[in-house]
């Protein structure tokens, strides 16, 4: 009985060590950002602890797209941008923990940052709506 348990104990080991990877290290995504809003958008950028991510200018309806993003998986970001005509800055702190789940999980390799208004933004899997891609973002439980 010890013998079999001293051959199965190196097995079950190694067997829970594959089981409980961490989360990916080098995932890269197609990343956008998309002005849904009524309003053109100046110094749009994603703040958190990972890569450069900005859009500059965005016009209503305009989308900006990184290709080939490192994904950071980090709990949370601030989108931030400045109203093109009144030059007032706003910050949007969005949550990142619903789509790091669906990315974890091979999922979701498209994510669109849609800013609805100034104080308003969601995350969503999939491309911006006027993007010419057939799969549509779908809501994430957030």
């Amino acid at each position: 009985m010890k013998t079999m348990l001293r051959l199965l104990l190196p097995l079950i080991t190694i067997s829970s060590n594959i089981h409980c990877q961490s989360a990916p290290k080098n995932v890269t995504i197609v990343a956008s950002i998309e002005n849904a809003s009524s309003h053109k958008l100046d110094w749009v950028r994603v703040e958190w602890e990972g890569p450069n991510f900005s859009a500059g200018i965005l016009s209503t309806g305009a989308f900006s797209t990184d290709v080939d993003l490192k994904w950071p998986f980090v709990a949370e970001a601030k989108l931030t941008f400045v109203d093109y005509k009144t030059r007032q800055r706003y910050n949007i702190k969005i949550s990142l923990e619903a789509i790091n789940k669906e990315i974890q999980s091979g999922r979701c390799r498209a994510v669109t940052i849609r800013i609805l208004d100034h104080d308003k933004a969601e995350v969503v899997s999939g491309y911006p709506r006027n993007s010419g891609r057939k799969a549509e973002p779908r809501q994430l439980n957030q």
